[in-house]
């Protein structure tokens, strides 16, 4: 049993939502034995006798592990709703408590223990009740109120979790797993504790495909990301915040070289990055791992001298740039870009980019591989568009180069490793 398929990364902050039960100190056993020390969040609700000695035993467990502990006593919260519905009140105490932690600490990601049972019993309950939702149970990977929240132990079931803390000798409060039972526990959780392996894996199915029959977009992109190196805008930006989140999840996990992590403020800035105007953009992810913006698709880039760019020439001038200089202060139509085409925009080429060239409409990397241009050169080599949107102008390259041009067009090139 491992919760590693999520690529936790040991240099990260993680607050970790602990009851002492089996599930949530399953899950921190887990977490540890990959070299990550949680902050543990326990909530002492006063709701059951034994309730104390478990916070007590999780405090000498978090001591011996040197782990930090954060405790919210809920006697000295507001109380309001706590008699009339307290499953509501609960969840709204502790999610404002680990909303707090979190800020406290500046985490990365906020860890849940819920289970496959948990999912089972949620998809259940509201299809019973003839809820209708875009997705049905938990989330691996969600956001609440500016926290990231990861839940490891959805493929787990219950017993899975018992065999695990029963191998690895985990403590865990028996009181507490046998309060769950008896006062939390709905119906149809006592059925799915008496199903076995082949009756959930039948429900799971169904509830997968009843996903992604309402989750057109994002069953999509999950496909992409198996099959391809950049994923489209459209379709990132039209996801639900939790399959958003889930999606560039998967794909830094399945496309970077390194385990990139994924925070709130992260989730924000690319999103705004995706919807904004400017048709290039790269962010940072980590180290010399770029998120590449070009027009509508997004690909992960880790070759600095060869993100994009894009500039913009608003009439007949000069230009300097770290990538190139001009100057078409005397026009360029030596060049073929004419008065009309103005304003230009002078880039790096995007897939499927196409142009006139030799009387045929012809694929721009055809031409580079025609040219013999080396690779190092393709990434960065300008593209000239007109206000149309059409390409006017791609510079031929030559292994021996003669400037034959009036206006003037200087490529500032890195020294070629082919």
């Amino acid at each position: 049993m491992s919760a590693n398929f999520l690529a936790l990364n040991p240099k990260d902050t993680y607050v970790l939502a602990c009851a002492y039960g089996p599930d949530s100190m399953c899950l921190l056993d887990l977490v540890l034995s990959q070299g990550i020390k949680p902050i543990v969040c326990f909530i002492n609700y006063h709701s059951y006798e034994s309730i104390e000695g478990e916070e007590s035993a999780l405090k000498e467990y978090c001591a011996a592990k040197h782990i930090t502990l954060e405790v919210l006593d809920t006697s000295t919260i507001d109380q309001t709703g706590k008699e009339t519905n307290f499953a509501s009140w609960a969840r709204k105490a502790r999610y404002a408590f680990f909303k707090k932690i979190y800020d406290k600490y500046n985490a990365d990601a906020l860890l849940i223990a819920h289970s496959q049972d948990d999912l089972l019993e949620t998809y259940l309950t509201t299809k019973k009740l003839g809820y209708k939702f875009d997705r049905y149970g938990y989330s691996p990977i969600s956001s609440n109120d500016g926290m990231i929240v990861i839940r490891p132990l959805l493929a787990f079931s219950k017993e899975d979790i018992l065999e695990h803390n029963r191998k690895a000798n985990v403590p865990y409060s028996e009181h507490m797993s046998l309060y769950e039972h008896q006062h939390t526990r709905s119906l149809v959780r006592q059925e799915i504790e008496k199903m076995n392996e082949i009756e959930r894996a039948q429900i799971l199915e169904k509830m997968n495909a009843e996903y992604s029959e309402k989750n057109s977009f994002a069953s999509a992109i999950v496909h992409k990301i198996k099959v391809s190196e950049e994923l489209g805008i459209r379709e990132l930006i039209a996801l639900a915040p939790d399959d958003f989140a889930a999606a560039l999840a998967t794909f830094f996990a399945s496309k970077s070289p390194i385990k990139i992590p994924l925070t709130a403020k992260r989730l924000k800035e690319i999103r705004e990055m995706l919807l904004d105007y400017n048709p290039v953009m790269t962010y940072e992810l980590k180290g010399n791992v770029y998120l590449v913006k070009e027009y509508d698709i997004v690909s992960i880039e880790t070759d600095p001298e060869k993100l994009t760019y894009s500039y913009r020439l608003e009439s007949p001038s000069k230009l300097d740039t770290k990538e190139f200089e001009l100057d078409f202060s005397m026009g360029a139509l030596d060049r073929g870009i004419k008065e009309e085409d103005y304003p230009l925009t002078i880039r790096t080429m995007l897939p499927g980019d196409s142009y006139s060239y030799r009387g045929y409409q012809v694929p721009v990397r055809r031409v580079f591989l025609d040219e013999e241009m080396p690779r190092s050169y393709r990434d960065i080599w300008p593209v000239f568009v007109n206000k149309d949107s059409k390409i006017v102008y791609v510079p031929r390259y030559h292994k021996v180069f003669k400037e034959y041009h009036t206006s003037k067009l200087k490529l500032h090139l890195p020294t070629n490793k082919d």
